[in-house]
């Protein structure tokens, strides 16, 4: 009975059991395999750590013979299990500070324990001392950074706090913002040609012999500048090498043809990298793995656009692009949308809307982005450090258009925002204000004690080296300045500089020397009327409109016409020809600013149409008496 009762229940359902096994790391068992590898490729043998010296991987394949073991197995086999599971970039530079602690022992000897608290301060120690003499002086903090992770990971922190404290290392300037006029400029000039170049070489199917950034005239003044031999021809095969393709190249599944297209295409993709870094302000990390079909535009108004995109990075931020681009970027990074996609059409690699905007093709013919240590994006600076005597990068571009931003809006909260930063990191480097304004000042300062110490005359000097480093606004910057409010109203002044108001001090001292004269003036009439002492106020700017320009040319005409006057009358000598050598030099800084309104101004000069102010030399009774 019971039996039939069980028979009649309900089935049990079956469930099945999955037996899983838990994933482990591969552990190499050969030394030769413990090889720390980050996701962008960039490798780190611990093999090198046997030997004394760490020698190079290369060194011990070919030569063998010459190796000595450090007895260092047991330790290459610690850091191998620790660092196994965490392969990050954080981790191979901390390896690669360790070796550098390992060659020291080797370098003195050293057989006792490795990682002695005695051992690693004499270390630190001895590489303070060398970079208090200027020898590696960022070596020391590198080895002490490593020490310190190696004994956090095996549980030894309060050792961390007993090494000694390093210098801190004057910081490199190689990501200084870049000047406005001398080095940005000339270098996006020198990117934008090397992009038609290549643009217009593949949509054409051209081949080129020299790479399209390099040009003549700039070349031979870095030929002067850096004295390299005879006519620079080692320097400028380099441009040609950029060019030349080795077809023996072995294990590589591309044809003859498509190798020559593959070092175009990879020339043609830094070329654009490194324009679009300086145009949009994006950081590397960004910029390079965009997708095509991440190519998405955004107005954001006032003829500004950005990349309409989600970059994976902590909190979720949106893409790191605020900065925005303008019309003419937007034009040129469609234009590098066709390009591309003609490029993987000829390498025959399809459904490109999910491969990199930028693309770099490897030797198998596969499609990645320039965040891979493979690919080399800065292979492109030889050339540009060989026309510019500089090397520039995605950072250094982003400080140069901070720069720019801050000095125009004078806002740290807006500018916060526009990089994507939080507003204190922004407050902390412009707390003592923009960097290129004191080197400005200071190549100021250089100028006028070299000029002084060769027997100018002081005021002459210095009044000289002042108006080359002031900054030229175009007629149009001014403009939308004006209309944003983010600038003061300049009145023209008799010399064609614009005045936005004099300081304090210097109204001051104004209305002392008329009191002096026994002239009383309003309140309101207080201007500053010292036009040829400030040429480098603060509150003087030049303009470089057609107006402005053909103002300051008349006045330079009749102040060449005085000089034949000067020693029948009680002129000033010196003073008028300190104002012609500024006037000169101011003169030619706003013709690079604007050619076409300098051409304007000079050809009403030309005709003898003066700006009413300057009929005559009489009208410069009122600055040289």
């Amino acid at each position: 009975m019971i039996g039939d009762i069980h028979s009649r229940g309900r089935k049990r359902t079956s469930v099945p059991v999955k037996k899983t096994i838990k994933e482990v790391d591969i552990v190499a068992l050969r030394f030769e395999d413990m090889v720390i590898r980050t996701k962008e490729g960039v490798a780190c043998h611990l093999n090198r750590f046997r030997y004394t010296g760490c020698p190079t991987i290369r060194t011990i394949d070919k030569k063998p013979e010459a190796l000595r073991f450090a007895g260092r197995d047991e330790i290459v086999k610690q850091l191998y299990m620790l660092t196994i599971g965490g392969q990050t970039t954080t981790t191979q530079v901390n390896l690669r500070n360790l070796l550098d602690y390992f060659k020291y022992l080797d370098s003195i000897e050293f057989r006792g324990d490795t990682f002695g608290l005695g051992i690693m301060s004499k270390c630190i120690k001895h590489h303070n001392e060398l970079a208090l003499k200027g020898i590696n002086p960022s070596k020391a903090a590198s080895i002490r950074e490593g020490l310190c992770w190696y004994l956090k990971k095996i549980n030894r922190h309060l050792d961390t706090k007993k090494l000694p404290n390093t210098r801190k290392s004057k910081p490199s300037n190689k990501d200084g913002a870049l000047d406005l006029e001398s080095e940005l400029k000339p270098i996006a000039k020198t990117l934008i040609r090397g992009f038609k170049g290549f643009a217009e070489a593949i949509k054409n199917r051209a081949w080129l012999e020299i790479h399209p950034i390099f040009d003549e005239g700039m070349f031979k003044e870095q030929v002067k500048a850096q004295k390299w031999r005879g006519t620079g021809g080692i320097q400028k095969m380099a441009f040609e090498k950029a060019m030349r393709v080795n077809l023996g190249v072995a294990n590589s599944p591309l044809s003859h043809e498509q190798l020559r297209l593959r070092l175009l295409y990879n020339q043609a993709s830094r070329n654009a990298l490194f324009l679009f870094y300086m145009l949009t302000g994006m950081n590397r990390s960004v910029l390079a793995p965009i997708k095509h079909n991440g190519v998405i535009f955004k107005d954001i108004g006032n003829g500004r656009y950005v990349f309409e995109s989600t970059k994976f990075r902590a909190n979720y931020k949106d893409l790191d692009n605020v900065l925005g681009f303008s019309k003419n970027t937007k034009s040129l990074v469609e234009n590098w949308v066709e390009v591309s996609k003609l490029m993987y059409e000829r390498m025959e690699i399809h459904d490109f809307e999910r491969k990199p905007f930028l693309p770099y093709f490897s030797i198998q013919g596969e499609a990645v982005d320039f965040s891979y240590k493979q690919t080399e994006p800065n292979l492109i600076n030889k050339l540009i450090s060989k026309l510019h005597g500089i090397t520039v990068n995605a950072r250094r571009f982003r400080n140069t258009k901070s720069d720019i931003l801050i000095r125009a809006t004078d806002s740290i909260f807006i500018t916060a925002q526009s990089l994507n930063n939080e507003v204190s990191i922004v407050e902390k480097r412009y707390s003592n204000g923009v960097e290129s304004d004191h080197k400005n000042n200071l190549q100021a300062t250089m100028k006028a004690q070299a000029a002084i110490a060769k027997g100018q005359a002081i005021s002459e000097a210095v009044e000289e080296a002042k108006v080359l480093h002031s900054d030229i606004l175009s007629d149009y910057d001014y403009k939308k300045r004006l209309m944003k409010e983010s600038i003061k109203p300049a009145a023209l002044t008799p010399t064609g500089v614009r005045c936005q108001g004099g300081s304090r001090s210097k109204l001051e001292a104004e209305l002392s020397k008329f009191k002096r004269a026994g002239i009383h003036l309003n309140e309101d009439e207080g201007k500053c009327t010292d036009f040829l002492s400030c040429f480098n106020c603060e509150e003087h700017l030049l303009i470089a409109s057609t107006n402005d320009i053909w103002l300051m040319l008349s006045f330079r005409e009749q102040l060449t016409e005085l000089f034949g006057y000067i020693a029948k009358n009680s002129a000033p000598k010196e003073q008028a020809f300190s104002v012609k050598a500024m006037l000169d030099k101011t003169l030619n800084r706003l013709k690079n600013k604007s050619p076409k309104n300098y051409e304007k101004a000079k050809n009403k000069v030309s005709n003898g149409d003066f700006h009413p102010l300057y009929s005559n030399r009489y009208g410069l009774k009122n600055f040289f008496g």
